[in-house]
């Protein structure tokens, strides 16, 4: 489905919108220009708690200090998504938690 026109619109010249889809797309929006991506994560998942959010801090950090340009934003998201299918392989917040088992789409403790 993607953005609408109108919170496009309200995107502020240094503002950058991501907009990450259920279908392996990414779309970001700065400027007046729309940035496609379609990643290629593992599907091999061992957890994805968190996986937002490692994206866009991600993301923060490795355009962070830099000249934003569509060269900058297109690095930034490569290095992002490197970084989140790390993560994805490893055990996130609950891994911590030995005893914990899912069971009826709940966790137990």
């Amino acid at each position: 489905m993607g953005v609408k026109v109108d919170i496009r619109s309200s995107i502020k010249t240094k503002a950058v919108l991501i907009n990450t889809k259920e279908n392996k797309q990414i779309e970001i929006y700065w400027n007046k220009d729309k940035i496609n991506f379609e990643h290629q994560i593992i599907n091999d998942i061992e957890d994805a708690t968190g996986a937002g959010d490692i994206l866009v801090s991600s993301f923060v950090n490795n355009i962070y200090g830099k000249v934003i340009n569509k060269k900058a934003i297109i690095e930034a998201m490569n290095q992002a998504l490197i970084t989140v299918e790390k993560s994805l392989k490893n055990k996130g917040a609950l891994g911590f938690l030995k005893d914990s088992y899912w069971e009826d789409d709940k966790i137990q403790f």
